[in-house]
């Protein structure tokens, strides 16, 4: 309380300008300044007089109450803009009476690993300790909103959330963006919105838990997360966004039914190697799994009615394709590359591969296969004849010159032997 004391009564000596009338007051004490609030009787923390003097090199310690020469005594509830810009103090100290952090407040901040959050807080700024060499931290059930890129480029480690309040919490644009040492992140329960860009380039990130209750996916959500080889995605969401998960490491995902829309590129350049849409999506995006170079199969359900441009460009992986409607869904550009083309199977209606075959870019396809469909037979077999050699055709006519069946690629092809015909799969 003595130090408290002093720091009063320095700041009403040298008190640069202002009077008790008007309602902002700047406080200067040739260390700290401040700015009172004469209406409310608050005061906000403005910064350091100069925050590169040798003194505050180990510790900052911010005071909760100012004693002015107006005899009112002002609660300081805001740390301000830049207050602590590149400040080299190892700790710095928040009275408990802060509900407000400013944008920028920790930035670039090169000693300070860690930081208690008064549990009154519930604004944390933008910027706010970007760059920083923040490692540790809580987040207080009292915030209610942090800002755009609070912890951008950050030397952020582990992050804990407290339950948040009624009010929920709302994660803006950016939040983690390029924290390359953040390993695990979990958006707490209570979470109602989470902003673009979350964990863009966190490289390290190889766990990454979503809360019960939010509805959308945000754009640009965790690119360049390659280390991060699945996630969970909660029955609530409605929305997954633009290259939502694109360009990470995703191997597997399982989209709840509950999707209703899908944006451009979602899982584009991903890892995934199979992938079933809900019931309720009747498109499949343009660029929705572009570059996906290991995904080996996709079922369409009977409700697909349109395949958007590049859907399934550059998979040559993908060999095998279940349509599961009667009426060939239409084709964007560039659907698929020419290898998928060439080389994939196709399970279609029976009912319907007549439709297929004519269908714009369905018919570019050169194996089909009929489901429910096996060997096809012409006449009568040779009986009691001597075994005759076998002869192999693909699908569109052409002779296949092999003497025999495991010599063939993987593929569909027409195996005529005397007077019997029969359709043969190779895997």
């Amino acid at each position: 309380m003595q130090r408290i004391a002093a720091l009063i009564l320095l700041c009403a000596a040298f008190l640069t300008y202002g009077s008790a009338a008007a309602k902002k007051i700047t406080l200067n004490d040739g260390k700290y300044m401040y700015q009172l609030d004469t209406s409310t009787k608050k005061a906000t923390f403005l910064q350091l007089t100069n925050p590169f003097d040798p003194c505050w090199s180990s510790k900052v310690e911010i005071v909760d109450l100012l004693l002015y020469e107006d005899g009112n005594t002002y609660t300081v509830n805001k740390i301000g803009k830049h207050a602590f810009l590149s400040c080299p103090a190892k700790k710095i100290i928040l009275p408990s009476t802060i509900t407000a952090i400013g944008e920028s407040a920790f930035e670039q901040c090169p000693n300070l690993t860690t930081l208690e959050i008064p549990s009154e807080v519930t604004t944390i700024g933008s910027n706010c300790f970007a760059f920083s060499n923040i490692r540790t931290i809580t987040i207080p059930s009292s915030v209610t909103v942090i800002g755009q890129g609070a912890f951008y480029g950050s030397e952020l480690r582990t992050i804990t959330f407290q339950k948040p309040s009624k009010s929920g919490l709302i994660l803006r644009a950016q939040v983690f963006y390029g924290c390359k040492y953040l390993k695990s992140l979990a958006i707490p329960a209570g979470t109602t919105s989470i902003g673009n860009m979350l964990c863009y380039q966190c490289s390290n990130l190889t766990s990454l838990t979503l809360p019960s209750g939010i509805t959308t996916l945000p754009e640009r959500m965790i690119i360049e997360c390659y280390a991060l080889k699945s996630l969970a995605i909660p029955s609530t969401v409605t929305t997954i966004n633009e290259y939502s998960l694109a360009y990470s490491g995703l191997a597997s995902i399982n989209i709840p039914e509950s999707v209703k829309t899908l944006g451009k590129g979602f899982l584009q350049s991903t890892a995934i190697q199979t992938v079933s849409l809900p019931k309720g999506i009747t498109a499949v995006p343009d660029e929705a799994f572009y570059d996906c170079t290991a995904l080996k199969s996709v079922t369409l359900h009977a409700g697909i009615r349109s395949l958007g441009d590049l859907a399934f460009y550059n998979c040559p992986s993908l060999m095998s394709i279940t349509s599961q409607n009667t009426v060939p869904p239409t084709f964007g550009l560039n659907v698929f590359s020419n290898a998928t083309y060439e080389g994939a199977t196709l399970a279609l209606p029976a009912a319907a591969v007549d439709k297929y075959r004519v269908a714009p870019g369905w018919k570019d396809f050169r194996w089909l296969k009929m489901s429910g469909i096996d060997d096809i037979e012409t006449d009568a077999a040779d009986a009691g004849n001597e075994p005759m050699a076998k002869e192999y055709y693909r699908l569109d006519g052409t002779k296949v010159n092999v003497s025999e069946a495991d010599m063939l690629p993987a593929g569909i092809y027409i195996c005529r032997q005397g007077k019997k015909t029969s359709k043969l799969l190779i895997h």
